[in-house]
């Protein structure tokens, strides 16, 4: 998305217009998934070939269509054969329903967001011009008309924000049928404390593709903090309340997606008085992660860290963390 951003951008300094291309749902067509998006110049051209270049041809001129005409936005259903898909290399034939956007119809906060990597989700009414930017400081840009109505789009735009990776939701209020479409960043964890736990933690946290940083001084965490986002993580190592109580106070308060901390359950005890103390609510100081972990049977540092990686992932994801056996939702062959 970082490309599209500045693309955008450059077209916007030269006059130009351009469509944003994205794939709202999909039926059969094997492993194609939702939220696959390109850009369509106003010359007919297509940027990074969508669903494996199957509907680019389409894309192209339906894009200009949207163009030339006072909409600001089109949803289509286009139907792939298995010629096609076996061309794009799609497991099957199906139907795909894409949103073309305008690019030049959004705010431009959307596009600097973007272009800077940092988190920001876009809701689009499908049947009508309404659109709203919601950026990872719950600002928000553009409104549905109607306080009810931005404000359930507002709570599905902040779960997604408060979600690592990139997302898309649907939703219907008052007459409004709402894709709300989100883009995170690679998600940072900030650990305060050197130890084995840590270097654990970060290795960890590389195979799920994330950014950890070690960090032993307390005013140098509070620094790497202030430049994290909502879906990001904190974890707090070391047992100096000195040190450790500013950098939980300041994630428990600014709500981040995890913030856990280390210790015995004697030692929790005492995290919570400090941060009250510190004056942060009783409802944040519940927030807090501690001991922080799945009760998996862990005794190694690496097997701790396996624990705190799948607790965090458990709370992101809204999950039972019951053996999938006894569990009832989807399940990945």
């Amino acid at each position: 998305m970082t490309d599209i951003a500045h693309t955008v951008r450059t077209w916007r300094d030269d006059g130009r217009a351009g469509v944003l291309a994205t794939v709202i749902a999909t039926r059969g067509l094997g492993h194609a998934a939702d939220g696959d998006l390109t850009l369509l110049d106003d010359r007919g051209a297509t940027g990074a070939p969508l669903l494996g270049g199957a509907i680019d041809t389409h894309l192209a001129t339906l894009g200009q269509r949207l163009l030339a005409s006072p909409d600001t936005n089109h949803t289509h259903t286009l139907r792939i054969d298995d010629g096609a898909a076996d061309a794009a290399g799609l497991t099957c034939a199906g139907e795909v329903d894409v949103l073309l956007q305008r690019a030049d119809a959004l705010s431009d906060e959307l596009w600097q967001a973007l272009a800077t990597g940092r988190p920001v989700a876009l809701a689009i009414d499908t049947g009508g011009p309404s659109t709203s930017v919601h950026l990872a400081d719950r600002r928000i840009i553009g409104s549905f008309g109607a306080a009810a109505v931005d404000d359930e789009i507002a709570q599905v735009a902040t779960r997604l924000l408060n979600t690592p990776g990139n997302h898309q939701a649907s939703v219907s209020v008052d007459g409004h049928d709402v894709v709300v479409l989100c883009w995170n960043p690679r998600p940072t964890a900030i650990i305060l404390g050197a130890n084995a736990i840590a270097d654990a933690l970060q290795a960890q946290f590389a195979l799920l593709g994330w950014d950890a940083r070690i960090l032993r001084d307390g005013d140098e965490a509070l620094d790497a903090f202030s430049h994290t986002h909502p879906g990001d993580a904190v974890l707090v190592l070391d047992h100096d309340p000195k040190v450790s109580t500013p950098l939980l106070a300041a994630a428990l308060r600014a709500g981040r997606g995890y913030v856990g901390a280390l210790g015995s359950r004697k030692t929790q005890v005492m995290r919570r008085t400090h941060l009250e103390r510190a004056g942060v609510s009783e409802t944040e100081v519940a927030g807090l992660h501690g001991p922080a972990g799945l009760d998996i049977g862990n005794r190694t540092p690496a097997e701790t860290a396996v624990s705190i990686a799948a607790e965090i992932i458990t709370f992101r994801s809204g999950r039972s963390a019951q053996p999938l056996q006894s569990t009832t939702g989807n399940i990945t062959k």
